[in-house]
């Protein structure tokens, strides 16, 4: 079943030029970008956060609008994207970000990948962000992350063996996978080498943000997201209860023990 705030009945009534402000989730996947998202959705006037540079999400979309290149989806973004108040709101994991730059100037990032480590010079983040600066007009910044980096690995690595990203209704879900040590670890060091780039990228750029935890969201979701919304200039949002159900159990549990487990082994070689 697909995702209802990717369709066409999520879309706004259509808003002409660019949005008065962006909101700019910087995250990864599992980091409860899901959760923050439809509770900004829900409450209404700050837009709708999707990974709408994300090419998972990116072509759907495109297809829908019309968009056969980058100025074009952009320009459709902002239509049908931007919320009555003139918010539009996107999610952007640090792939995206290494995406949209090659794109947009192929040359001058030809030697940038999601891979490429960190720290990087001040003036390549700098560059980044001037590049990407026509896509998110009068941003404000959150910086969603997860303290447990190994149960986001583990998370990772589960809904991409099963291909369950979301989970709406308990029960859900299917088959489970085997332990699979080098795999999580590649996701953790990922996980971890993504982290530093965005937070690099804020400091570079000398841009304020809101800084949230997972962990946070997920223990404390009401007084948590009553700060944010206070943050982000909506201090009267109504706080809509959840849809997501949380997805780590036992397995999870199971998985996370013995990725320690056989880290240590390893490093008493």
């Amino acid at each position: 079943m697909g995702y209802d705030l990717v369709g066409a009945e999520a879309d706004y009534p259509e808003w002409q030029g660019p949005p008065r402000r962006t909101l700019v989730i910087c995250t990864q996947q599992r980091s409860g970008s899901t959760l923050l998202g439809e509770a900004a959705f829900f409450a209404g006037g700050l837009g709708c956060p999707l990974e709408y540079f994300h090419r998972g999400f990116r072509p759907d979309f495109a297809a829908r609008w019309k968009a056969t290149d980058l100025p074009t989806y952009v320009a459709a973004v902002h239509r049908h994207r931007t919320d009555p108040s003139g918010t539009f709101a996107l999610k952007l994991f640090w792939r995206d970000i290494v995406d949209l730059v090659r794109e947009c100037a192929p040359d001058e990032f030809a030697g940038l990948s999601s891979s490429t480590s960190a720290p990087m010079p001040s003036r390549m983040h700098r560059k980044i962000f001037s590049t990407i600066s026509a896509l998110v007009p009068n941003p404000t910044f959150v910086l969603l992350g997860r303290r447990d980096q190994i149960g986001q690995a583990v998370s990772h690595y589960r809904a991409g063996e099963t291909r369950s990203w979301r989970k709406f209704a308990e029960g859900a879900g299917g088959g489970e996978p085997s332990h699979d040590f080098h795999l999580i670890f590649r996701i953790l060091a990922a996980i971890q080498l993504s982290n530093a780039h965005w937070v690099d990228f804020l400091r570079a750029n000398d841009v304020s943000y809101h800084a949230l935890s997972y962990e946070d969201l997920t223990q404390s979701y009401e007084s948590t997201l009553a700060r944010f919304f206070a943050v982000v200039g909506r201090p009267d949002a109504r706080i809509p209860p959840p849809r997501l159900h949380k997805q780590a159990d036992r397995h999870s549990e199971t998985l996370m023990r013995q990725f320690i487990a056989d880290a240590r082994e390893m490093m008493r070689r």
